[in-house]
């Protein structure tokens, strides 16, 4: 995969569903790095299942 630092070794897979809160995504492409991340990344397999409006600092998601 590209990162911001460069091309890494990743692996794919298909997640059979996401929860956030009360809200579920089934079947979410995912990708496993071989290090350890600080964080985990929502990418646009997930996030273009959701409309988005930012409104000041604050984004807002509303499932499609």
């Amino acid at each position: 995969g590209s990162t911001a630092n460069g091309t890494i070794a990743v692996k794919s897979v298909m997640l059979k569903s996401v929860r956030i809160n009360d809200v579920e995504i089934f079947n979410v492409e995912a990708l496993i790095v071989p290090q350890a991340m600080e964080h985990a990344l929502l990418g646009n397999s997930f996030l273009s299942r959701f409309s988005m409006v930012r409104h000041s600092d604050v984004m807002h998601l509303t499932k499609r």
